[in-house]
């Protein structure tokens, strides 16, 4: 294991990963007050070594960080990578390419989606890694020989445990459907896109249980916390808390009274009363047949929803036979959009690949009936 500050030596273990058929990445950030992730450490493993790169040097060789995570000869391998994907992009400019998820893999051998690198190294190689340091500053200099040790551990074992995953997917007839899926998930361009002001009212949560007006008063409202965020480069709940948007949209509140009974202190008040009241008095003159009724979501009908209810269960089963964790097939939210989209058609259902594979035409069976 070795702590690597400087560009020259960087950039010499960057260019023999070049070389490698296999290489094992994972980094470490900060992302508590910030916009946007500050990244902190890039660990590397790479022809038996590991080496931990410091990501705060100034002139550090981001061309060929790119062109090692670009260059699909190589397969990179990260447990749960889309965080890393998303901070390699804004780090370097990379849009990485052959990726190896090894949660995901591990999932298609019948796991559950979701399992951490620690309970993976403990039931694949019998190693227990420490994760006592996963809330460290990792923007901090000098780190840690703890931190260190744990940053170095979540690489050691990656290339072995996928070596084990590629062997037991093929063992089983399922290696086609994991790489299926993992360049879906991986190489998909939405990973990237980033939350338009516009858009950033579907971050708060419960949006979708908001009648018209208050929908337009929360994008209205998350619209000017976003673009302040981004402006200060904090993160939007430093502003104000999305509970507090919710609140303030569910009951339209438009005068200070109001604001403070949905949660606003003072000194919020005081930053941002004007611009809020403003938003609100806008909202508030919109006639109601010029109110955007296309932000609201299609509810299902009373069919739709027997209909969709009976295709999960029927995933559910499918999924028990196969051993396969059923949010892996489809989420439930996601069934739900399948069959409003599909519109009772089952010619419109568009069930393909692995997962038709897997289904066969049971979600056509209950439509037809």
């Amino acid at each position: 294991m070795t702590f690597l500050d400087q560009s020259s030596e960087i950039e010499r273990v960057l260019t023999r990963a070049l070389e490698e058929e296999n290489i094992a990445l994972d980094t470490e950030f900060v992302w508590t007050k910030t916009f946007y992730p500050i990244p902190g450490l890039l660990q590397i493993k790479s022809a038996g070594e590991i080496h931990l790169i410091d990501l705060l040097i100034e002139d550090f060789p981001t061309a060929i960080l790119k062109q090692v995570l670009e260059d699909k000869s190589v397969c990179k391998i990260l447990h749960s990578p889309d965080q890393d994907l998303k901070l390699f992009k804004l780090f370097c400019g990379a849009e990485a390419k052959n990726i190896f998820d090894t949660q995901l893999a591990y999932a298609f051998t019948g796991a559950l989606k979701q399992v951490s690198l620690a309970k993976l190294c403990a039931h694949l190689v019998d190693v227990e890694i420490s994760k006592t340091q996963q809330v460290s500053d990792w923007t901090k200099r000098p780190l840690t020989e703890s931190q260190l040790i744990y940053a170095a551990e979540d690489v050691r074992y990656l290339i072995e445990i996928a070596d084990i995953l590629r062997n037991q997917l093929k063992d089983l007839n399922r290696y086609d459907w994991f790489i299926e899926e993992n360049q879906v998930c991986t190489e998909n361009p939405a990973i990237y896109e980033e939350t338009t002001a516009e858009l950033a009212y579907k971050r708060v949560k419960q949006f979708g249980r908001l009648p018209i007006r208050s929908l337009v008063y929360l994008q209205k409202m998350a619209a000017y916390r976003h673009e302040l965020a981004h402006k200060r480069n904090i993160t939007p709940n430093f502003i104000f808390h999305q509970n507090l948007l919710f609140k303030a949209a569910l009951h339209t509140s438009s005068d200070h009274g109001q604001f403070i009974r949905n949660g606003f202190n003072e000194r919020q008040l005081e930053k941002h009363y004007k611009n809020l009241q403003a938003i609100a008095k806008s909202v508030q003159a919109i006639k109601d047949e010029d109110l955007p009724r296309n932000m609201l979501a299609k509810e299902p009908s009373a069919s739709e929803k027997a209909l969709i209810k009976e295709c999960a269960s029927a995933m559910d089963k499918v999924a028990e036979q196969h051993d396969l964790d059923p949010g892996l097939i489809y989420a439930r939210n996601h069934i739900k959009k399948i069959i409003l989209k599909a519109e009772k058609n089952p010619l419109n259902l568009n069930i393909h690949g692995w997962r038709k594979e897997v289904l066969g035409d049971t979600f056509e069976k209950i439509i037809n009936k």
